[in-house]
């Protein structure tokens, strides 16, 4: 460690990366010092662009160095599972970019090889950390506005990494509902307990990934909840969660920096939590994880990347299912 701070290094130059380096120096115990890609070249100028003090023309050339602590994964989704695999076996805490692998056996391994070793794993799932997320779950519990009877969510990509690349490409892990569902089942499982049933109905365009998804979910407490998905058309993105008395509107949820309090029709309050980088309360908790001699976090926990992880198995079976128009 650097300092009492955790010493991470990044395999990928991937789009988020920046994001999650930046984070860290919102932190008060969590460092990048390394990039790590397949290209020396392409490492090189990440590290100049982003600060970092080392680059590294391969991902196990990474692993092995021994001032590095912990790996942050945002790599394609199809070599998560591989490239987690490669960190521990190699002595190194590991935090894996949503969706954690492709196959439920595939998380079970590495929380039992994370285990075995003694090291930290986990999925990174910001919005579980966010602290208007919390304080939202806090106006619920209290029964101010009744019980959650509904629960709305939208999001849509009409641009960006969402609608290019791998994400289009099904052997690669791309398509909508790898790219969604630990914030949405994430969401359900914290705001309402667990998830009892799901279905799911999705188009496609021209590739062979779904371009659109319509997900239904029945909830604990009799609590019904959709999500809708769509890389063709711009939705008013967010989530809305109805109560017996009120809803409770929450813009770009997996990202959470305002809320809307409505009762009787009319707005009452509005929440308002301002961050640059809403991933800096994530490696915060995971730092001290480590730092504390865990193997994993009690709430991104490896029970609930499992769960998440069955259920979207199930949404995959039935998006395979459904007819091509």
């Amino acid at each position: 460690m650097i300092d009492g701070k955790v010493n991470y290094g990044v395999v990928s130059t991937a789009g988020i990366a920046p994001r999650f380096i930046n984070a860290s120096r919102c932190t008060d115990n969590s460092i990048f010092t390394a990039v790590a890609s397949r290209e020396l070249e392409k490492a090189r100028v990440f590290a100049a662009e982003n600060g970092l003090e080392k680059y590294y023309g391969s991902y196990r050339e990474l692993y092995a160095d021994s001032e590095i602590d912990a790996v942050y994964i945002p790599t394609v989704n199809l070599t998560h599972y591989q490239c987690a695999k490669d960190a521990l076996k190699a002595g190194k805490h590991v935090i894996i970019e949503k969706p954690m692998v492709m196959h439920k056996w595939q998380a079970e391994e590495l929380f039992a090889l994370a285990r075995e070793k003694g090291l930290f794993i986990t999925e990174a799932i910001k919005v579980l950390y966010l602290p208007l997320i919390k304080k939202v779950k806090s106006i619920i519990d209290s029964g101010t506005y009744g019980k959650i009877r509904f629960m709305e969510f939208k999001q849509s990509y009409v641009s960006g990494r969402y609608n290019s690349g791998w994400m289009k490409q099904k052997e690669m892990g791309g398509g909508l509902i790898y790219g969604n569902e630990a914030y949405f089942l994430s969401l359900c499982d914290y705001l309402c307990g667990g998830v009892k049933d799901c279905r799911t109905l999705v188009t496609y365009g021209n590739f062979n990934v779904e371009n659109q998804l319509c997900v239904s979910l029945l909830l604990n407490g009799n609590i019904l909840a959709t999500s809708c998905v769509s890389s063709e058309v711009l939705f008013d993105n967010g989530l809305t969660v109805y109560l017996e008395r009120g809803r409770i509107v929450i813009p770009d949820y997996w990202k959470a920096r305002k809320a809307y309090i409505y009762a009787d029709g009319k707005l009452i309050d509005t929440l308002d939590y301002p961050v640059e980088f809403e991933m800096q309360y994530e490696l915060q908790h995971f730092s001290e994880c480590i730092i504390s001699g865990k193997t994993h976090s009690d709430i991104t926990s490896p029970q609930l990347s499992l769960r998440n992880m069955e259920i979207c198995e199930k949404l995959l079976q039935q998006r395979d299912e459904c007819i091509r128009v």
